[in-house]
């Protein structure tokens, strides 16, 4: 079995048999490293909680048919479970570039467009495909573009060959959002503008904005030089970053004890965490976008 090379390769792992693999480099990963490290993706079948009616195509089956049509995996999550022996049918999210799809610049940085999948071997997810970009200058993945234009695949019929073709679906829809970006870059936010976004976002994150363990305006911080520029991209690309990262220092208030305790926001790395304040971030910058041409 082929083992990780550190320098190409960055593994996280948290909860209960939870893991992220990401590739340090755009060559991807290979299948044989996938499965070492996400084995959920290449379960031989369904969890015995599925029916006879489910059937079962092994995800594995599937990136093998888009690695031969020249996609190339940059990241895998796995989901954990409570249940050790669901851990090897859990839900699963994979990043893929194609290689013939070219980068775009938007402002200062590069952008790559991405095929983005989520899928279970347990009946939690059918096949469902979004656009993805990846931002080379902070090396942070989204999920961008329109949520109306996902592709859910269900677990019957040719499910390799729709997943493809959806696959190439999602690339070239990315060709459209790239330019739904460089729209967002070519608006400015005034102090106050970036402000209400930022609270908008904090509110995505935390339930009770007014008692947030961060304030608004460390959302919206730029962390480079690059990002400082006042464009409705750079606000959304901070935001998502800090808020998907985590690491803000603040506090919480106690109303039993009546003491604040110390906080540092953890990364959202859940499949479903992240995914959904992603699209979360970009709807309100696209709606953001319409208040401002309005």
């Amino acid at each position: 079995m082929q083992t990780l090379n550190q320098s190409t390769a960055k593994v996280t792992r948290f909860g209960r048999g939870a893991t992220i693999l990401t590739a340090r480099t755009s060559e991807g990963f290979t299948l044989d490293e996938i499965r070492h490290t996400a084995p959920a993706i290449f379960a031989e079948g369904a969890h015995s909680s599925r029916s006879e009616r489910y059937s079962y195509i092994p995800t594995g089956e599937v990136l093998n048919g888009l690695v031969k049509n020249d996609f190339r995996v940059v990241e895998v999550r796995q989901g954990g479970s409570r249940d050790e022996e669901k851990r090897g049918f859990t839900k699963h999210l994979i990043r893929l570039r194609h290689a013939g799809s070219e980068n775009a610049l938007i402002g200062a940085s590069q952008v790559a467009p991405e095929v983005v999948i989520v899928n279970s071997h347990d009946g939690t997810s059918s096949y469902q495909l979004f656009e993805g970009a990846f931002r080379f200058i902070c090396t942070n993945g989204l999920i961008f573009g329109d949520i109306s234009k996902a592709i859910k695949v269900p677990h019957k019929g040719n499910v390799v060959d729709r997943v493809i073709e959806g696959s190439y679906e999602v690339i070239e829809n990315a060709k459209s959002t790239v330019e739904g970006a460089r729209q967002l870059h070519a608006i400015e936010l005034n102090r106050d503008e970036q402000q209400v976004f930022a609270r908008a976002a904090l509110a995505y994150r935390f339930e009770d904005v007014n008692n947030a363990p961060v304030q608004a305006e460390q959302v919206i911080r730029a962390r480079r030089a690059a990002d400082v520029e006042p464009t409705l991209w750079n606000v959304f690309n901070r935001a998502q970053e800090n808020l998907i990262r985590g690491g803000l220092s603040g506090s919480t208030y106690n109303e039993e004890t009546r003491q604040r305790r110390h906080v540092t926001t953890r990364p959202v790395n859940g499949i479903d965490g992240n995914r959904d304040l992603n699209r979360a971030l970009h709807t309100l910058a696209t709606e953001f976008a319409k208040l401002k041409a309005a």
